[in-house]
C-alpha cells in the first residue's frame, strides 16, 4: 500500500519555507503537499479554513503541524476520522506554552517586533545549533510576514486550548519533540500524552528548529511513522 500523502503545516512565519531541509532529506516514496498562509492578521480559525481547502479530497493523508500549526494539525485530524491517517506534532503544544506570552496577551497589539534583536529570536529558535545558511533561511522567511500578521499569530497561541479536540483524535498520533527547545517546554508533550498515553514520542537533538537543524533525524522518524502507523506504541531516541 502506498504511503498516504504527508500536508506540511507551518510554523509562525506562515511561509512554508523553512520546510526545504525536511523536503531534502525525506524519502522520494514520501508525497508532500505545502500549506502555505498569507501575510494576513487572521486567528486560528481562519487559519484553520485556509488549511482544510487546500486538503486533498481524492486520497488518504497524514498532517504534520509545525509549532504554531500544530492546534490547527488536530482540529483537521479530528475532523476527518479516515481521510486523515495520522498527526504528526512537531515542537508544538495544544495550549499556549509560553506563560510569558499568556502575561503579555493584553499588550500582544503593541509590541515592536520589527524592534525585536535578531540575535535574540535567533539564540531562541536555534541556540548553538546556528549557522549562517540556518541565519539566512530564518531571515527570508519571517521578513514575509508583517508585524500585524505574527502580532495575530502570536495572539492566536497564547489564547488556544485544542485538549478537548485533541482526546476526540482517533489516529495514530506522532509528537517530534527537540531536546533543547527554548520556546515549547517539555510539559506541552506531558500535556498531549496525559490525554492520550499512545502519543509516540521521539526526543531528537535539536533547539525548537528541530526540522531545519536535523531535517535526517526528523525524516526517518516521520518515515517509519508513516510506514508502520504505529498507534500504540511510545518510543524515544
Amino acid at each position: 500500500m502506498p504511503k498516504p500523502l504527508l500536508v506540511l503545516l507551518p510554523g509562525m512565519d506562515g511561509t512554508g519555507d523553512l520546510f526545504s531541509p525536511l523536503l531534502e532529506a525525506l524519502n522520494k516514496d514520501i508525497e508532500t503537499l505545502l500549506v502555505r498562509y498569507p501575510d494576513q492578521p487572521l486567528s486560528y480559525a481562519q487559519h484553520e479554513e485556509i488549511a482544510r481547502a487546500a486538503l486533498p479530497s481524492d486520497r488518504p493523508y497524514m498532517l504534520l503541524g509545525e509549532s504554531f500549526s500544530g492546534p490547527i494539525a488536530v482540529s483537521l485530524a479530528a475532523a476527518a476520522p479516515g481521510t486523515c491517517q495520522g498527526l504528526i506534532l512537531c515542537a508544538s503544544f495544544l495550549t499556549c506554552p509560553s506563560a510569558v506570552l499568556t502575561w503579555l496577551r493584553s499588550i500582544i497589539s503593541l509590541l515592536p517586533l520589527r524592534q525585536v534583536p535578531r540575535s535574540l529570536a535567533v539564540f531562541s529558535l536555534m541556540g548553538r545549533y546556528a549557522t549562517p545558511a540556518l541565519r539566512e533561511l530564518y531571515g527570508n522567511a519571517i521578513r514575509k510576514a508583517s508585524p500585524a500578521t505574527l502580532r495575530a499569530r502570536l495572539m492566536a497561541i497564547s489564547e488556544v486550548d485544542a485538549r478537548d479536540t485533541f482526546n476526540r483524535l482517533d489516529v495514530p498520533v506522532l509528537y517530534l519533540r527537540a531536546t533543547e527547545d527554548r520556546m515549547v517546554p517539555p510539559s506541552s508533550s506531558r500535556e498531549a500524552v496525559a490525554i492520550n498515553p499512545k502519543v509516540c514520542i521521539v526526543d531528537i537533538a535539536a533547539p525548537h528548529f528541530l526540522l531545519q537543524v536535523d531535517p535526517a533525524g526528523a525524516a526517518k522518524a516521520i518515515s517509519n511513522f508513516m510506514s508502520h502507523r504505529s498507534a500504540g506504541v511510545r518510543e524515544t531516541e
